[in-house]
């Protein structure tokens, strides 16, 4: 991606969040909490980049992706009030439609556009498809490692800072008191993977962000993972049952031997 197309790319991002804003020029927290969140994602998806050894070329367009990946996000709040993709919409197939859409992508080449778009849309499948074209893969790895990585770290300042009490659909309205669903602790402990349709308390949820472990592509996003002590605060929430042990036992030994090489 060249200068010129990197630079319009991220003025039109700019644009088309601010155009969901109120009178006053303000967005809503939870919009603002999106656009904050894509910003974080954009420079890790550059720093990272650049240590796995892309060209810049390549360093602009995982830039990008970090940038956009989240712009469905926008339209569904809008039209819904709520981030919960199964009692709205999936935000990948939005974001993609969006963007594809707003026609923002027509300085890119084909092939960075095409890069672009399957990153946004497949960016929170639970699994990458196999029909994904090559050229894609590679940032789609991307951005999945990043998104987890700052989502991860939302969900824990949320917690440590009490706004999920002023903004209960930061953690999509769950019950925060309530014990974990066992079918979802045995998914977990016995494929590494668990399906969001189990998740209906906050145990649950930090399940589901610990499995994320066995999702995560690249060496420096582990890094990432255990310099920000991001697995302490989801453990600290945790119940002490053999179970609930195993999983965590079994993370924190694959991010180890992942770290060792």
């Amino acid at each position: 991606m060249n200068p010129q197309t990197f630079q319009s790319l991220i003025s039109w991002f700019d644009r088309f969040a601010i155009g969901y804003a109120d009178a006053a020029g303000a967005l809503h927290p939870m919009l603002q909490l999106k656009l904050d969140h894509s910003r974080r994602v954009a420079e890790d998806c550059r720093a990272i980049a650049t240590e796995l050894g892309w060209p810049e070329d390549g360093r602009r367009l995982a830039e990008i992706i970090g940038l956009l990946h989240d712009a469905g996000r926008f339209p569904q709040f809008a039209q819904y009030r709520t981030f919960f993709d199964p009692s709205s919409l999936n935000h990948g197939e939005c974001g993609y439609e969006t963007v594809l859409a707003s026609k923002a992508l027509d300085g890119c080449s084909p092939s960075e556009a095409a890069i672009i778009l399957d990153s946004i849309r497949y960016h929170n499948r639970r699994h990458i498809p196999d029909t994904l074209a090559a050229g894609s893969l590679p940032f789609l790895k991307l951005i999945r490692d990043t998104d987890k990585l700052d989502i991860i770290l939302v969900v824990n300042d949320t917690l440590r800072q009490g706004r999920h009490k002023e903004y209960p659909e930061i953690l999509l309205n769950i019950d925060l008191e309530g014990p974990p669903n066992p079918d979802l602790v045995r998914e977990i402990r016995d494929t590494r993977s668990g399906s969001y349709e189990g998740v209906k308390t906050l145990a649950d949820m930090s399940l589901m962000r610990l499995s994320w472990v066995y999702d995560i592509n690249y060496a420096p996003s582990f890094r990432r993972l255990a310099e920000r002590r991001l697995m302490e605060d989801i453990c600290h929430v945790l119940p002490d049952t053999p179970d609930i042990r195993a999983i965590i036992s079994s993370a924190r030994q694959h991010i180890e031997q992942t770290l060792k090489g």
